[in-house]
């Protein structure tokens, strides 16, 4: 069998490739995502990275992204589009998949057509409670829609949907006892405070951070990782920063522009506190490694999701949400200092939320592509 999958997000996507490795290491998995983080930018994204360390073909497509707001834009977008489908279909008519497994994304949507076209099934998962707007649109030619929470059964046509979770990466599943290499050196005496803003980075996270590290690295050890932005030097400035503090303070100041899979998921499970934004991955992650959380939310996200994403662990007890507009270095102190005090009430909460946490959702996924390619056969012949 052969899969064609597309990543509008990449986390989940790695872990039912995983998933179908593991299932049949003899299963080819071909990938589409993107070239560019944000194309304006021309910023590289690391899915081709991350790909093709998993020894997998990679394409990239120049996919066109619609707006519900500014319709306007669409026009422009419409030009682009074009190109993409025509992208779509050279990819699938040389690589020839079984089928299509989307993660949603504008990126996915040529794909799904092309797809629907030549006769190959298509499912598309969904990891938010709501519903973006290109799993919407791929919903109506989909095979099956693949939901993360029964809440979004709302959003989608119920005859065709089916609840399978979230897949969560393989490393948060396993117990990782062995420290970063880059940590090695740093005694864990302090309680530790991992704050991320996501693999692009947040300027206001990281600038309000900088505000405060003085007083952070006084009482905690602090682990940023800070992004990386092409229009941006995140790592630079907060490197300028970290120099100023004294020799003790730096040292408990770690810096970094990115860090791997393996690394994070150590540092979800020996975290007193993470602070970040709250995508649906993310918080899935936070919610298994049982560590308390500040959850900032994007607050442009579509439909509020982010929001939506974090409330279950803020009404668990085990997280609090810090909106965004009230983002002041005084206030994020604050909210840090009292959620360390309160470890262990939060981590009581945390360690209940975890245990209710499904964690087979990358296999059922799987299981569900080799189902449907097994009826799809069947019913060719």
């Amino acid at each position: 069998m052969k899969i064609l999958i597309s990543g509008g997000h990449l986390t989940p996507a790695l872990a039912v490739i995983h998933a179908i490795r593991q299932r049949s290491p003899r299963t080819q998995v071909v990938f589409v995502g993107r070239e560019y983080m944000q194309e304006k930018e021309k910023m590289q994204s690391r899915e081709r990275e991350e790909i093709e360390k998993q020894h997998m073909k990679f394409y990239e497509i120049p996919a066109a992204k619609f707006h519900r707001t500014h319709v306007f834009r669409n026009a422009e977008e419409f030009f682009r589009f074009i190109p993409s489908i025509k992208k779509s279909y050279d990819i699938i008519h040389s690589e020839k998949p079984d089928i299509f497994l989307s993660f949603g994304g504008y990126l996915a949507v040529p794909l799904a057509l092309v797809s629907r076209g030549l006769g190959i099934p298509v499912l598309t998962h969904e990891q938010t409670k709501t519903a973006g707007m290109a799993n919407q649109l791929i919903a109506h030619i989909a095979t099956k829609v693949l939901i993360s929470y029964e809440d979004s059964k709302q959003f989608f046509p119920r005859k065709k949907t089916l609840f399978t979770g979230n897949p969560l990466r393989p490393s948060f599943a396993r117990n990782f006892r062995k420290k970063p290499e880059w940590l090695k050196q740093v005694p864990l005496t302090l309680p530790l405070v991992y704050v991320t803003g996501g693999s692009q980075g947040s300027h206001i996270i990281n600038q309000t951070l900088r505000n405060i590290l003085p007083e952070l690295t006084q009482s905690y050890l602090v682990v940023h990782q800070c992004g990386a932005s092409q229009g941006s030097s995140y790592l630079h400035d907060l490197e300028e920063a970290k120099a100023v503090l004294p020799p003790q303070k730096q040292k408990r100041y770690i810096l970094r522009e990115w860090i791997s899979e393996e690394d994070v998921a150590w540092l979800f499970q020996h975290a007193a506190l993470v602070v970040a934004r709250s995508g649906a991955n993310t918080v899935h992650e936070i919610a298994v490694s049982k560590v308390p959380a500040i959850f900032i939310p994007l607050p442009f996200a579509h439909n509020n999701e982010q929001v939506k994403n974090a409330m279950p662990l803020v009404d668990q007890g085990s997280a609090v949400i810090l909106p965004q507009k009230d983002l002041v270095p005084s206030i994020l102190l604050q909210t840090i200092r009292g959620a360390i005090r309160r470890k262990e009430t939060m981590q009581k909460h945390a360690d209940l939320a975890g245990t209710q946490e499904m964690n087979d959702a990358a296999s059922r996924i799987a299981e569900y592509c080799f189902t449907l390619y097994e009826y799809t056969k069947h019913h060719k012949k």
